[in-house]
């Protein structure tokens, strides 16, 4: 009995604290029912090779923790956003990520800059 008390607490409350391995898995949830293809849980599982579980557990985790507007359509068997712009937002990136995107920038402004100088040695 206790082992089935179990599963139904974990269907009913989302993660409080979210690993750092299911960060990109929700920006992949996130991509996913933003695309409008109503995807639904064991078609998530199935294209990013994990389980079920930890699918309805990012979901709920979306919805509860970052109020991302998530409902299901019955009719569709999929997810959707009921705010149609809704994404998650940048905030949640790791420290890794936000460097690297600095550095991109950086880089594209150092070239930038390369090239117009060498247009203004050239004309």
């Amino acid at each position: 009995m206790l082992e089935n008390s179990s599963i139904v607490y974990n269907l009913i409350m989302p993660r409080k604290t979210l690993p750092k391995t299911a960060l990109p898995r929700l920006y992949f949830i996130d991509r996913e029912i933003a695309s409008g293809k109503y995807p639904n849980a064991p078609a998530l599982a199935k294209k990013y090779e994990t389980s079920l579980s930890s699918i309805n557990r990012d979901i709920a985790y979306m919805r509860d923790m970052m109020n991302a507007p998530i409902d299901y359509d019955f009719y569709k068997k999929g997810f959707y956003y009921t705010e149609k712009t809704f994404r998650l937002p940048a905030a949640y990136a790791t420290a890794d990520d936000l460097l690297a995107l600095g550095m991109a920038k950086n880089l594209l402004l150092w070239n930038i800059d390369r090239s117009f100088l060498l247009y203004l040695y050239l004309t």
